[in-house]
C-alpha cells in the first residue's frame, strides 16, 4: 500500500517533489495533498511507520488495522488533489 501510494503521488507531481520524502514529511505531504480525504491520513501513519519494517510485519497486524489502513489507501487515492496544470 505505501508503494502505490507513492505511485500515485508520482504521478500526479513532479518527481523531485515527491520522491525524496518519507516519515513525517511524508505524513505531512499525504495530509496537505488529501483534499476530501483528509481524514483517511491518520490511518495511514502506521503504514508510513512500517515503512522501515520487513514488509512480513504487516502480515501480523489486526485484521482491523489493515481493513482501516487499505480503506485509507483508496480514499486518499480517490480523492487526493492533485495539482492543477
Amino acid at each position: 500500500l505505501a508503494e502505490l501510494l507513492k505511485r500515485t503521488a508520482l504521478a500526479a507531481w513532479p518527481r523531485g517533489a515527491v520522491a525524496g520524502l518519507s516519515g513525517a514529511s511524508w505524513r505531512d505531504f499525504l495530509r496537505a495533498s488529501a483534499g476530501r480525504a483528509a481524514d483517511a491520513v491518520p490511518p495511514l501513519a502506521a503504514l508510513i511507520e512500517a515503512e522501515y519494517l520487513d514488509r512480513s510485519a504487516l502480515g501480523h497486524w489486526p485484521a482491523q488495522q489493515a481493513s482501516d489502513t487499505a480503506t485509507a489507501c483508496r480514499r486518499w487515492i480517490a480523492e487526493h488533489q492533485a495539482p492543477s496544470g
